[in-house]
């Protein structure tokens, strides 16, 4: 007879959904985008626009992420960024 383990190899993560508010620049999205990848954050869906004309870019982002402490980090290490005014989670529709 042969012995098999079974291991639980399934990651867990919840959708959250986040704003980040920047001075528009060259390599930007790259800087974010990067940022999110070294914290191991998918993103399930980004959009973006011009906020005024303040020359000023407003991202909102779904994130899938496995702990709150992971989220903490990101939203620590995204706003480490030139140019970053704020990150945050946002309460509404997740899509």
């Amino acid at each position: 007879m042969m012995r098999i383990e079974w291991r639980d190899s399934t990651h867990l993560t919840f959708p959250v959904s986040v704003e980040v508010e920047a001075y528009d620049r060259f390599g930007l999205l790259h800087d974010i985008t990067r940022a999110l990848m070294l914290e191991n954050a998918n993103v399930k869906s980004i959009s973006t626009g011009t906020v005024s004309k303040k020359n000023r870019v407003g991202l909102k982002m779904v994130l899938k992420v496995a702990e709150l402490n992971r989220l903490f980090q990101v939203l620590e290490k995204i706003e480490r960024i030139p140019n970053v005014l704020f990150s945050k989670r946002t309460i509404g529709p997740i899509g």
